[in-house]
């Protein structure tokens, strides 16, 4: 998103106005030094007078104390070491409206003060955003935001413009800012503000995928919940919700919760393809995974051979139910061959020789049929050329284990063919 997302709601400018209400003679020349530009004496002085017990409840000090530091805040010439002014002000103005909710300053100027204020935060955040100060504009964005839902709660209204619960404009840039400022946490913040207000502009979907997509890292499994059903409550036909959950299960290493909802989904879509293969690569993941123990690698390799049998019928194009085949049989036999090179017993030996080599040949005679289709399909995707490399490169290993040296040496030569086909056959 570039400055010309950001937008203001107006141009508003306010000077503190003559009044007849009768200050104080120390407030009265408080008045004075703020209206010859003499602010950092007008600064001093409002907190001298408010630093006393007897005017810490005086409604009209802290009005003036709000448009004193207000003025400091727009004028870019003065250099004041102090907390930002802006702040000030709004914990000035806001004091004043605790003390006098009434207050007839205020209703005078219409409460002009605080929309001011938010156009002050907003236009210092644009001005951060523009200069790549992501930071500095994400905590303007925040205080602009808090300015915003105080007005919103007090239903202030200005010139007939009124805020609404959920400033989606505000939210959106403040979110942003946040994440290019690496304040990724505090940037989910304003996303489930977005979620929780159930806009279902599609223009607002990746914030549900992003909200998702965080939580299921995190692992926070309650808040997963809860904007996955928002997600689904807003966009029912979305994919993504069933490949996050999905994720979620797989992201807290739960292959038997993981195997059961694709079984479950299976039941109700046997012919779907992309589900079937899906799930294959999965059961795939699972068993080469260090995280796998024997008594469930067993359990997973019986199914994921049931499977990918099953899953091959319903290939309509292509030939990625071989490739994983070429890859799990060639795996599988590597590990056998490592087993058996371990154990002692010529008996044992043999018997596992003759498992992995009839592996191997499985292997071989999955890849062989990857390797001749992309061998003769013109015009190879980026990732097909991948596929095609994996293919001759294991073709090329059962080659060498089963003593094929000629044969090996043909695949290794087709190999860096292949290789340099990828910046050219796109």
């Amino acid at each position: 998103m570039n400055c010309s997302g950001i937008k203001k709601i107006f141009t508003l400018c306010f000077y503190l106005s003559v009044t007849a209400h009768a200050f104080t003679q120390t407030l009265s020349e408080i008045r004075q030094l703020a209206a010859k530009n003499q602010l950092a004496d007008a600064r001093d002085a409002i907190e001298t007078f408010l630093s006393k017990n007897e005017n810490t409840t005086n409604a009209e000090a802290w009005y003036l104390k709000g448009h004193i530091y207000k003025d400091i805040a727009n004028n870019d010439s003065l250099h004041i070491p102090l907390t930002e002014p802006r702040v000030m002000a709004f914990e000035a103005f806001k004091k004043c409206m605790e003390l006098e909710p009434k207050n007839k300053l205020l209703q005078a100027e219409k409460y002009l003060s605080f929309f001011s204020l938010y156009n002050s935060f907003f236009g210092r955040a644009s001005q951060c955003y523009t200069s790549a100060q992501y930071s500095c504009a994400f905590d303007y964005f925040v205080h602009a935001e808090k300015v915003q839902q105080y007005i919103f709660k007090k239903g202030f209204t200005w010139r007939g413009f009124k805020f609404t619960a959920t400033d989606t404009n505000l939210l959106v840039n403040t979110a942003i800012c946040a994440f290019k400022a690496g304040k990724k946490t505090e940037g989910i913040v304003y996303y489930t503000k977005l979620a929780d207000a159930r806009i279902r502009d599609p223009e607002y979907l990746p914030v549900y995928h992003a909200l998702v997509d965080y939580f299921i890292s995190v692992k926070d499994e309650i808040a997963f919940r809860k904007y996955l059903s928002i997600g689904r409550q807003m966009f029912p036909y979305d994919q993504y919700w069933v490949e996050a959950e999905l994720s979620m299960i797989k992201s807290k290493g739960l292959n038997a919760a993981l195997i059961r909802s694709f079984e479950e989904k299976l039941r109700k879509n046997p012919g779907d393809f992309n589900l079937n293969y899906t799930f294959c690569t999965e059961l795939f993941n699972m068993l080469f995974s260090s995280e796998t123990n024997p008594e469930e690698a067993a359990i997973i390799q019986k199914k994921l051979e049931e499977r990918m049998e099953k899953t091959i019928p319903l290939q309509q194009s292509g030939v990625s139910i071989e490739l994983l085949q070429a890859r799990y049989y060639f795996n599988n036999a590597r590990n056998l061959r490592g087993a058996a090179n371990e154990l002692p017993e010529q008996t044992g030996k043999e018997k596992l020789q003759e498992e992995y080599t009839a592996q191997f040949e499985k292997a071989r005679t999955n890849a062989l049929t990857v390797y001749q289709y992309f061998e003769n399909k013109p015009n190879l995707k980026r990732s097909e050329i991948e596929s095609y490399k994996i293919a001759a490169n294991i073709l090329a290993g059962v080659a060498d284990i089963l003593n094929r040296t000629e044969e090996a040496n043909t695949y290794r030569t087709k190999i860096t063919e292949i290789t340099k086909m990828i910046p050219v056959r796109q």
